[in-house]
């Protein structure tokens, strides 16, 4: 090893040294945390009762910074990293908080105030007619009590018959083998559409697959959260801000999935991230929360299981 590798050696084990200092004592700060969030919500019981998720929005905005003064300013790099790690810690901790004070109130944060969700006792499905969307329509019809059809000539119609409320749901194709299909995936949300279910359906030659997905206006309420996965997008004002999000994802045991990053065209060095997330059942209500609340410009396009 030459001297300059043994150099780089040092500096690299010193960086790792001053990160786990720094993040040892932010640990220290974790306990606090909760009680932050206890006075920052309760400053606004003497006022009128406002939504959980709203009241969490307001207290997060005064959610403290972590100081890394101590790190090295040449190091940049390690230094944002380490930021962004640490008050990610802080974020998470704080919805975490947020989210256990509530377990005993009546008004307590659900999927429901974070989604549009319906229940569906019928259910008018829309889709054009050929042998692979009626095997999925075969599919997507047996999670329903009463379902009915409409035929289509065109995909596009029925998106039209969703939107319109002729139809609560239609059938678009998802992902091929060669991978998501795009120009549908834009098609249902220029619609506003959610993708509600997906299913597989294996060519008659047993060579390939395509995936369709089931799209409402409301996601149908589920019975159980085991095994749902989570599609959405969000703006981040940078890499940095992207590692933070990454980093509370992985705190939350948050898988990501089929993610995507580019730059955001209406807004200089921002970036647009679209992900599947595929999160614990008892992770969905914080991750979702978090996206809603730290996340700037989140959007759901769809909450679902593969059946």
């Amino acid at each position: 090893m030459t001297q300059r590798e043994q150099d780089l050696q040092v500096l690299r084990e010193n960086f790792s040294l001053l990160d786990r200092r720094s993040i040892r004592e932010v640990q220290k700060r974790l306990p606090l945390v909760s009680e932050f969030a206890s006075l920052a919500l309760t400053e606004t019981e003497g006022e009128a009762r406002e939504p959980w998720l709203n009241m969490m929005r307001r207290a997060a905005y005064e959610l403290p910074k972590n100081e890394t003064s101590v790190l090295q300013e040449p190091h940049r790099k390690s230094i944002e990293t380490a930021r962004e790690t640490l008050y990610a810690m802080d974020r998470t901790a704080y919805i975490n908080a947020c989210l256990s004070m509530q377990e005993d109130a009546p008004d307590r944060l659900t999927l429901s105030d974070l989604l549009p969700m319906a229940s569906y006792e019928t259910a008018r499905i829309a889709y054009v007619r050929n042998p692979y969307t009626d095997e999925a329509y075969e599919s997507f019809a047996d999670t329903f009590s009463s379902p009915t059809v409409h035929y289509t000539s065109s995909f596009r119609e029925a998106c039209d018959e969703v939107a319109a409320g002729e139809a609560d749901f239609c059938i678009l194709p998802y992902r091929n083998s060669t991978g998501r299909l795009a120009s549908f995936s834009e098609l249902a949300e220029r619609y506003s559409l959610y993708i509600c279910a997906l299913c597989r359906v294996f060519h008659a030659d047993g060579t390939d697959v395509t995936h369709f997905s089931l799209y409402g206006r409301h996601l149908p309420t589920p019975s159980d959260t085991e095994g749902l996965r989570l599609r959405f997008s969000f703006l981040a004002a940078g890499m940095n801000v992207l590692a933070g999000h990454l980093c509370a994802a992985a705190m939350m045991e948050v898988t990501l999935e089929d993610m995507r990053v580019v730059p955001y065209a209406a807004n200089e060095g921002s970036l647009l991230c679209t992900a599947t997330a595929a999160p614990p059942k008892d992770k969905l209500l914080p991750w979702l929360t978090y996206l809603s609340v730290f996340a700037d410009g989140g959007v759901c396009h769809g909450l679902y299981k593969e059946i």
